[in-house]
C-alpha cells in the first residue's frame, strides 16, 4: 500500500505527519515498527495453513506463493477506514498486493509493511520538531540555511 497523503492544495506537513502516524496506528504498527494487532497475524496464519500454495521463482529466489483472503480483507477494511478519515483527500494507490510476485504470502506482507513506519517515523519525528529547532540557539542558523522550518518542512 503506497501512502502519498500530501494534499496538494494546502500542503499542511503537520497533517500529513499525524495522518501517517494514523495509518501506522490503524494498520496496528507503532512508528517503530512493532505490530500491534495480533490479529492480523492470526489471520495471516491462517491463511498460511489453510491456502494451497505454489513455489515460483518471483525473482527474489523461491517463493511460497499463495493467496491471502483473509489478510486481504482485513486490510481492504483498513484502507477504507483510512481513506474515509482522509476526507475525499487520499492521494495514493490503493491496491493491496497479496499472493503475487512483488508479496507472495501474507508473512512476507506483514514484513514488508511493517518496515515502512521504521523507515518514516525517524523523518516526521524530525519534521514535527523542526518549529521548536528553529527556535533553539543551538540549530536556528542551521535552520535558516535552508529557508526556515516551513520551507526546511517542506522540502523534506
Amino acid at each position: 500500500m503506497h501512502l502519498s497523503l500530501i494534499n496538494p492544495i494546502n500542503s499542511n506537513v503537520s497533517a500529513c505527519c499525524s495522518l501517517n502516524l494514523s495509518v501506522c496506528r490503524a494498520i496496528g504498527v507503532n512508528p517503530f515498527g512493532e505490530f500491534l494487532s495480533a490479529e492480523l497475524w492470526i489471520k495471516a496464519d491462517r491463511d498460511m495453513l489453510h491456502q494451497p500454495y505454489r513455489l515460483q521463482n518471483t525473482g527474489q529466489g523461491l517463493n511460497r506463493v499463495q493467496q491471502c483472503p483473509e489478510v486481504s480483507r482485513e486490510m481492504h477494511t483498513i484502507l477504507h477506514s483510512v481513506q474515509q478519515r482522509c476526507g475525499g483527500q487520499w492521494v495514493g494507490l490503493s491496491v493491496i498486493h497479496l499472493g503475487d510476485r512483488d508479496v507472495p504470502n501474507a508473512l512476507t506482507f506483514i514484513d514488508k509493511y511493517t518496515q515502512v513506519p521504521r523507515i518514516l517515523a525517524p523523518i516526521i519525528s524530525c519534521v514535527e520538531r523542526l518549529g521548536s529547532l528553529a527556535e533553539s540557539a543551538n540549530t536556528s542558523q542551521f535552520i535558516k540555511l535552508y529557508g526556515g522550518a516551513p520551507l526546511l518542512k517542506m522540502q523534506m
